[in-house]
């Protein structure tokens, strides 16, 4: 992971669990921050952690569920850090229940933050990206998206 010292990369969900962990490991590889989630208060935890390894880190958080949530985020990154290099498309929700249990509001819940959120985190994002090109007319960094 040394490959990606120097690089900036957005976290969501790194108030908790897997974004966490993502975020401290990329801090570990020389990557400075920005983090977003829902907590402010794990977020502060979090980023004073990211700076005891002597990472640059910006707090953002947000609540991707709202509308133009992503879209803000987006701007206000940019506007603070400049171009990001990596995304990391990782808030989510998670109902402690048997699917066959949802409501027809928590179903909602999770297709927003799960499904919704990530695709608009990334069309806002990649703009951001690739008006930044870099020598030779390349983006500085490429959304990737898992096939099947």
């Amino acid at each position: 992971m040394r490959a990606l010292a120097g690089r900036r990369a957005l976290v969501t969900g790194a108030s908790g669990g897997l974004g966490w962990y993502i975020a401290l490991e990329l801090a570990r590889a020389g990557v400075d921050l920005a983090i977003s989630g829902r907590n402010r208060s794990q977020l502060d935890r979090l980023g004073k952690e990211v700076a005891l390894l002597g990472r640059a880190v910006q707090r953002f958080p947000a609540d991707l569920t709202s509308p133009g949530a992503a879209e803000d985020l987006a701007g206000r990154i940019e506007e603070t850090l400049g171009p990001l290099d990596i995304l990391v498309n990782n808030a989510g929700i998670d109902v402690a229940s048997s699917f066959h249990d949802y409501s027809l509001a928590e179903l909602d819940a999770i297709v927003t933050l799960d499904l919704l959120a990530p695709a608009s985190a990334s069309a806002a994002d990649a703009p951001v990206v690739t008006r930044h090109a870099g020598p030779g007319g390349r983006a500085r960094g490429e959304c990737l998206l898992p096939r099947e």
